[in-house]
């Protein structure tokens, strides 16, 4: 039986055991899956005049954290929760920043498309236009002028 001066002197076990016991065990893990994506390319079957040939092309697949999750048998969410652990932060910030530069530098030199990379690297230029036209109902010339701008037929109001 657990009594007061237990709970006091010991610490008791909750919730389900860490995936990786240190922070080594998961950079190790995080370098395995980048050797892996390294040395399996996508194959790309080399299509000319129409004509489709028996050679492929190599292309570079991307680092994603989504799939280093899958490689390393953990969802995002649990990686997200060894980000709060102080001994995981540092591997964890720098498994980001590999991932984050290998994407970004093969954005720069065309090996992945620019646009989806800008957006998943959150750098997509986004602008609102808001065009706000007001004028005073009262003023009958003023609404006809106004909607005679804009295409449409007053005589027919």
């Amino acid at each position: 039986m657990i009594t007061k001066k237990d709970k006091k002197t010991k610490k008791f076990k909750v919730g389900r055991p860490l995936v990786f016991e240190s922070p080594d065990e998961l950079f190790n893990l995080a370098c395995e899956y980048f050797e892996w994506v390294d040395a399996n390319p996508f194959k790309k079957a080399i299509v000319y005049q129409g004509a489709v040939s028996n050679d492929t092309e190599k292309l570079q697949r991307p680092y994603t954290l989504n799939a280093f999750c899958i490689h390393a048998g953990m969802t995002e969410d649990t990686y997200r929760n060894y980000k709060k652990k102080e001994d995981f932060f540092e591997v964890t910030k720098t498994v980001d920043s590999i991932i984050y530069n290998q994407k970004f530098e093969g954005a720069t030199f065309g090996v992945f498309n620019p646009n989806i990379i800008a957006r998943d690297l959150g750098l997509a230029d986004k602008r609102e236009v808001e065009e706000k036209k007001t004028f005073s109902v009262d003023r009958k010339e003023e609404l006809e002028k106004f909607l005679s701008d804009n295409g449409v037929d007053v005589k027919n109001l």
